[in-house]
């Protein structure tokens, strides 16, 4: 080595996290791609100029005294044997491991080096043999690309704009048998399995107009790192790079998604992303504020249309443009989506789609603006969660809706996913609408970016590489009747197509087919829960660990299946706190049919309260909402996203909550309806307090008996504006934890509403406009909220206090009594009596719980 090699190094080996070496001089670099067979043993490696010009040197000679053709066959058989060698001396797993990230801990960083400097230089030598391109050319370009499956060949890039340029008819109707042959060859070359990637470009002025153009970048001026813990579809969600220690893509790169969950729909044709957005995390610090910029562009569509012309490496050209010029698939765009499969060469490209336009639902709720560029939007809630979808190219839809995509737990389908950088917009929202909403456009494309802005290639840009394709969520339904655990530690291994290439898939469609998105279709579910949950918690500001998530959610399930809920889906973000615990022997309680876990150890990126400076954004459970309203909402016609703190009581004739449902349905066209939300206090009788010092229910006494104490009878004069609903998801868009923010009638264009017969009124409000109501706590239902009471909240001395006034211990009024013309009243031993027990709660649904929780246990 001539000069120093900078490295910028994460590994934890307990974790199998990826080792990075990164160089910072300006120096050629060689970079493996994704196809190499032994790309999960490479480590990205710079090279001096002069080290360069030793291996172009010996190339030469070999090429002068040894006849090409001889050489080259002779190259590729020693190469062959060496790849065989390597692949024989690999323990066998699926996916195999990372030798050269996994293990340096054990081996040392410079033994690491040697050894991928000796691999590297032996595969350096055949393609560039076989290429076109000179060792000359390569060093001026400043980068040699070496794949040793692509590069001398053009690859057909296939999209739903256009034909193929091959030979592929896109119809989709390949036979699953020959598909399941190809993959099960496919498999038996670990270096075809392609390793999760995040590539990062250097930043640029993105708020500088018009845009700079980025065509200056190359494959060498991105920084790239693996992922190599990503090899499970039943346990994708829980591998995900999201928290901080995995170096989540960005992190690296602040125009990348902050994905949290990514799934394919029932039909096959559309990859959902449900991602977070970062800025929000840190609102009160300058800096991050500054860095995370870029995210607020990811909520906003660009125009963009082909041009017709291909890239250097023969891909298909991009330009950003103006929505009348844009393609078809092009006029409300952000991401280029590109499908590749191990089963063939051709890649497929697609244009990203967005299931709601964020700057029209701030439009339509009055707000001047999307985003500040001062970062204070936490209370644009809407703006948190970033939803969006990818097409899927027709000749690929049928092996992802089978199902049969997914091979021993994991993909053999995969997305590079490449995000158009442009500024994010901080104008009024109507200044830039897509042409669907009928508002003309003030502002001019050519004044953001320009008249001709070319997108730079996508081997270019940068992007999130090989997001592995899994199984729709409604296959679950189809293949077992019921739901399964998502945790590989209690995964069900699918059907390999490989050994039963007909495996049930007639009724496999079949079933699927009934998980449509029209409304008149009959759906497996007709009342579903979802849940975040963990073992323990921190409450807001951290300032208490509660630690009776295991007891709460046995209740909590149990209750929502007496009251008519079919099925309660559980993200357990137990994983958050510690990785020996989990939610899943609660779960392993219930038939598969009623509950299913979700593993989500996805942290909270800010638990401060909302008053804070650095306001609270509880990122975690943001995104399960999205990802439970996106996954399982097709699937079932009402959803409700509650706490396990949270028990919705049907009261006066019901004895269901889906009965109440269905009169409601009968009678009235509600969409959404609303529980009202007050904290209930724990009856002082029921309690007794651990040795640290929390007040906690007996442990004979449930959490729906021992709170049942309402601090005024129903119904409810005053609550929190922090309610609940049951909802529609085939009407509702978007849902933030305690409100419905987008629906399919907010989305409609003013000439739509008109012509649907609807009185148009900008400021959207679903109440108002007869879509949603509030529950009647006095004949239908009310919501008993049982939240904990901390070690904080009661403070020292509170004996005295509780018999002075009111305190958050719960001392019950008579049945039939309350306040009267006295401003205290007290019970037998002096307490201020301070609440009310519901009666229904106490004499139908607290036995109904009891006599359900005694079964459990006997089983």
């Amino acid at each position: 080595r001539t000069e120093p090699l900078h490295y910028c190094h994460r590994y934890n080996n307990s974790n199998n996290k990826t080792l990075t070496l990164t160089n910072h001089h300006p120096s050629p670099m060689v970079r493996l791609s994704r196809n190499t067979q032994n790309a999960r043993n490479a480590a990205r490696i710079s090279y001096s100029p002069f080290s360069i010009l030793k291996i172009s040197f010996a190339i030469i000679v070999g090429i002068a005294v040894v006849n090409m053709i001889i050489l080259q066959r002779a190259l590729s058989d020693s190469s062959d044997d060496n790849n065989n060698a390597m692949n024989a001396s690999m323990d066998g797993s699926y996916p195999p491991k990372t030798e050269s990230i996994q293990n340096v801990a054990s081996s040392g960083i410079e033994s690491a080096i040697n050894h991928q400097q000796q691999q590297q230089q032996s595969q350096l030598l055949r393609p560039l043999i076989s290429g076109g391109e000179k060792p000359d050319e390569l060093l001026e370009n400043r980068i040699i690309s070496v794949d040793t499956t692509n590069q001398n060949r053009n690859i057909p890039i296939i999209s739903n704009h256009g034909k193929s340029n091959d030979n592929d008819n896109g119809n989709g109707d390949d036979s699953v048998e020959a598909d399941a042959k190809k993959i099960e060859l496919s498999l038996n070359d670990p270096g075809n399995v392609p390793i999760l990637t995040a590539y990062a470009e250097p930043t640029f002025d993105y708020m500088a107009k018009p845009l700079p153009s980025r065509l200056h970048l190359t494959p060498g001026s991105l920084t790239s790192v693996e992922y190599s813990q990503v090899n499970s579809c039943s346990n994708l969600s829980a591998q995900f790079p999201i928290n901080d220690e995995d170096s989540p893509p960005v992190e690296l790169d602040p125009f990348l998604p902050w994905i949290h969950d990514v799934f394919p729909n029932a039909q096959g044709d559309m990859i959902h992303f449900v991602a977070q957005h970062r800025r929000r995390c840190h609102v009160g610090k300058p800096s991050w504020l500054e860095k995370y910029m870029p995210q607020g562009s990811l909520f906003q569509h660009v125009p963009i249309k082909r041009t017709g012309r291909t890239n250097a490496d023969g891909t298909t050209q991009y330009q950003l443009t103006s929505h009348e010029e844009a393609d078809d698939d092009g006029v409300m765009t952000r991401f280029i989506c590109r499908f590749h499969s191990i089963t063939s060469d051709e890649i497929y490209e697609t244009l990203s789609v967005f299931p709601l336009d964020y700057d029209y639902t701030t439009f339509r709720k009055g707000y001047p603006a999307t985003f500040t560029e001062a970062g204070k939007d936490v209370h644009m809630v809407w703006s948190s969660q970033l939803a969006f979808d990818c097409p899927v190219p027709e000749a690929l839809q049928t092996i992802i809706k089978s199902g049969h995509g997914v091979v021993d737990d994991y993909a053999t389908v995969f997305l590079d996913l490449v995000p158009i950088r442009t500024a994010t917009r901080f104008n009024a929202p109507k200044e830039f609408l897509a042409p669907k909403f009928n508002i003309p456009n003030t502002i001019k494309t050519t004044d953001m970016w320009g008249d001709d802005y070319i997108l730079p290639s996508i081997e270019s840009s940068g992007r999130i590489a090989n997001i592995p394709i899994c199984q729709p969520p409604s296959l679950t339904l189809a293949s077992s009747g019921g739901e399964k655990d998502t945790d590989a530690r209690n995964e069900e291994v699918p059907t390999d197509p490989a050994k039963d290439p007909a495996a049930d898939v007639e009724a496999r469609e079949t079933a699927v087919a009934a998980v449509g998105s029209n409304e008149n279709e009959k759906k497996p579910h007709e009342l579903v829960a979802c849940t975040w949950a963990s073992t323990n918690f921190l409450t807001r500001q951290n300032a208490a660990n509660v630690k009776d998530g295991d007891r709460r959610l046995k209740e909590w399930i149990q209750h929502n299946l007496n009251v008519g809920f079919d099925h309660v889906y559980v993200y357990d973000n137990s994983g958050a706190f510690s990785k020996e615990n989990s939610l899943k022997p609660v779960i392993d309680l219930f038939p598969p049919d009623k509950v299913t876990r979700i593993d989500w150890p996805s942290k909270i990126c800010n638990n401060n309260l909302a008053r804070h400076k650095d306001k609270g954004e509880r990122s975690s459970q943001y995104a399960a909402d999205a990802s439970c309203r996106i996954r399982y909402g097709p699937q079932t016609k009402w959803l409700s996203f509650i706490d396990t703190d949270e028990y919705l009581v049907p009261v006066g004739k019901y004895d269901s909550l889906k009965t109440l449902l269905r009169d409601i349905e009968e009678k009235e066209d509600k969409k959404i309806i609303n529980f009202y939300s007050a904290r209930a206090k724990p009856h002082f009788k029921h309690i007794e307090f651990m040795k640290d010092g929390a007040p906690m229910p007996k442990a004979d006494v449930p959490f729906l008996e021992a709170y049942n104490c309402e601090k005024e009878p129903p119904p409810k004069k005053f609550w929190m504006p922090a309610e609940k609903q049951i909802y529609r998801p085939d009407y509702v868009l978007h849902h933030f934890i305690h409100y419905p923010t987008v629906s399919t009638q907010s989305m409609m264009s003013e000439k739509e509403t008109k012509e649907a017969g609807v009185t148009w009124r900008q400021r959207h409000n679903e109440e108002r406009m007869g879509n949603a109501r509030w529950i009647d706590e006095l004949t239908e239902a009310t919501m008993i909220h049982t939240k904990a009471v901390t070690i904080a909240e009661i403070g020292t001395g509170w004996e005295k206090r509780c018999k002075k006034q009111s305190c958050h211990f719960g001392f019950a009024f008579p049945e039939g009594e309350g306040l009267g013309e006295e401003k205290l009243q007290k019970d037998s031993d002096g307490n201020v009596m301070n609440c009310y027990p519901n009666p229904t709660v106490a004499e139908k649904w607290v036995p109904k719980l009891r006599e359900e929780l005694a079964k459990l246990e006997a089983r």
